[in-house]
């Protein structure tokens, strides 16, 4: 094998310029594939030890189905369940840190009083808490610990205030706690305050609610029996969910979205693969020659097409070598881009960690990067190590014209044929799903006619652009595969440039279609927190501004609107005043199956509802 990489390194090694361009392709496929792996292993990991770190040591878990919080007094039904071990509740909400940054933060309220809480939050001892004064924490409602590594980044001191926008407004917290990074400290990537539960009530507006009770099991308790017994005794409208079910669902949400990253990346390497194998298909078609007389020396073709792959192989491996710390570069820059999509899929606040080197994404990458520089040239080495040893030596290192087949005219003739029948066909019965056809018979057509379509092309376009464009036209005629190649490759550039651009603008229009659908007019008031929170549901403001709006001068109508979720999941409800409904400046309602023309006034009057088909 070494015999073999130092003989490929001879051929390798002066051609390096003229392979310079399948290098820097390999290479920069590699840093796309291997950023985004890395992005993408660093944010999930972070997702999920969010979801570990605020749970705890709980066994299930106890939510509103439709989202936000509920009656703190559920807690207590909750506790009357037999062979519970711990119930604890606990409530989180959004806010963010008023100034220039205006850095996203949860807030998130546990009972510090309650011993079972504690220890279920793991909140005990020096180790994991830096405290001045419990008493002092505990007596003062505006107490809140923060990790250690948020402390640091935000640059506070202990007995500091640290100013936060919340849906109720501005307010103000000390910091009289330090958590390490670790446990409760590495939830939602260390972006935390945790205060004391009533204190977190009174600062989210939400006094007597919390958001979630998590229930630990006694060591003898029957996980089933538990779970059955809390679905019977609490309300329709609260779920219990088990910890590891919860965190199976989120896996699959997010490997989902991170299929269509990791689509982009594949994009880029099969990219890769059509330039390098065009690049290694010129180098392989000037050394044929050699090739016969390798044979002709008792070489056998099997031998020499392992050599060809040895060079192709060591070629990926200066672009995989070249990519990868390049690609843990680029992975620092994507990873808060691909954090905020993250954020507005899932509704949640999925912050942007520092991007690790990890051994896996990268051995990924880069296995793939060296498989796609070997498949590239395996068709142009097969090729060069197949033609007769005779042709070849009688040839010497002149090119000419091949002799056609008429086989191969007959299929010519044929393809072209066939993609224009599909066309017609797909034309007259406006059938989408032939267009996939149609592309795939007139790319296989379009590869048979590049020959003597280049033949024709070469006396016009040496009347039009000279001699010097009529000799490279014939040049490309000689062996028209190069030609096939270049045109594989434009047309795989494009279809990737499209349909990343579709994908990424299909995204962001279905992200402003969720959010603006119902909102029209000239001007919209909201509040300043909703600018910037995410998965906390929107604060609703005082039906006393719209008097006061309706007031201004220059406004002519105003209208209201509010969002929430219903009892069952996923099942959204929009809230719309009467001016909203049917003054015609605020758009249009299309109404799919009218149940009578005055359809719009029973809704807007209370007395009917509109929904959605599906």
């Amino acid at each position: 094998m070494l015999q073999a990489l130092r003989l490929a390194w001879d051929h390798v090694r002066p051609q390096l310029r003229q392979l310079s361009v399948a290098v820097a392709v390999i290479a920069l496929s590699v840093a796309l594939a291997s950023s985004m792996l890395l992005a993408n292993h660093a944010l999930s990991e972070s997702f999920e030890q969010s979801l570990d770190a605020l749970a705890g040591k709980a066994d299930l878990q106890i939510t509103a189905a439709s989202g936000g919080s509920f009656d703190e007094q559920m807690i207590d039904l909750v506790r009357e369940v037999p062979s519970l071990g711990t119930a604890a509740p606990m409530l989180v909400g959004s806010a963010f840190v008023r100034g220039e940054g205006r850095a996203g933060v949860r807030i998130v309220g546990v009972d510090m009083l309650d011993d079972p809480s504690v220890r279920l939050y793991d909140f005990r001892g020096r180790s994991s808490i830096g405290m001045e004064d419990p008493l002092v924490f505990l007596s003062q409602p505006d107490s809140a610990i923060v990790p250690r590594a948020f402390y640091e980044k935000q640059r506070l001191r202990l007995g500091e205030r640290l100013h936060l926008q919340t849906g109720g407004g501005a307010r103000e917290v000390v910091v009289r706690g330090l958590l390490d990074d670790t446990g409760v400290g590495r939830a939602f990537a260390g972006q935390l305050v945790v205060m004391d539960l009533e204190s977190a009530q009174r600062l989210l507006g939400e006094e007597q609610k919390i958001s979630q009770i998590d229930v630990a099991l006694a060591p003898e308790a029957d996980l089933d029996a538990v779970e059955a017994a809390l679905q019977a005794r609490v309300p329709s409208y609260l779920e219990v969910e088990r910890l590891d079910e919860r965190k199976a669902d989120v896996q699959r949400a997010v490997a989902s979205f991170q299929l269509i990253m990791n689509s982009v990346a594949a994009c880029a390497l099969l990219l890769a693969l059509i330039i390098t194998s065009n690049r290694l298909s010129t180098v392989y078609e000037a050394r044929t020659w050699e090739m016969g007389v390798m044979r002709a020396l008792g070489s056998s073709p099997g031998a020499l097409l392992r050599d060809l792959l040895v060079e192709a192989l060591l070629l990926s491996a200066i672009g995989v070598a070249i990519g990868v710390p390049l690609g843990w570069l680029l992975a620092q820059a994507i990873v808060a881009p691909v954090a905020d999509a993250m954020s507005l899929n899932f509704k949640q606040v999925v912050d942007a960690p520092w991007v690790p080197l990890r051994p896996l994404p990268a051995a990924l990458a880069a296995v793939a990067g060296l498989a796609s520089g070997v498949v590239a040239g395996l068709l142009p080495a097969w090729r060069s190590t197949r033609i007769s040893i005779v042709d070849v030596l009688k040839k010497g290192r002149l090119r000419a014209p091949r002799s056609e087949r008429p086989a191969k005219r007959t299929a010519r003739w044929a393809a072209l044929t066939l993609a224009v029948a599909c066309l017609v066909l797909q034309l007259l019965t406006g059938d989408g799903r032939l267009g996939a056809l149609v592309i795939a018979a007139f790319a296989v057509a379009g590869a048979l006619l590049i020959q003597p379509g280049l033949r024709a092309l070469d006396r016009p376009l040496h009347l039009v652009f000279g001699g010097a464009v009529a000799i490279g036209v014939h040049d490309q005629s000689l062996v028209p595969s190069r030609a096939v190649a270049a045109g594989g490759v434009l047309l795989g550039g494009i279809a990737a440039v499209v349909w990343m651009g579709n994908t990424s603008r299909s995204f962001e229009a279905f992200v402003v279609d969720q959010l603006m659908a119902t909102r029209s007019g000239d001007l919209v008031v909201d509040s300043a927190y909703n600018e910037s929170a995410v998965g906390a549901g929107e604060t609703k403001l005082s039906e006393e501004l719209l008097a006061k709006i309706d007031a201004v001068p220059g406004v002519a109508a105003v209208g209201a609107i509010a969002y929430d979720l219903a009892e069952r999941s996923g099942i959204g409800i929009l809230a719309v005043d009467s001016t909203r409904m049917l003054d015609p400046a605020f758009g249009t309602w299309r109404i799919e199956q009218p149940l009578g023309g005055d359809a719009l006034r029973r809704v807007a009057a209370g007395d009917a509802v509109f929904g959605t088909a599906q």
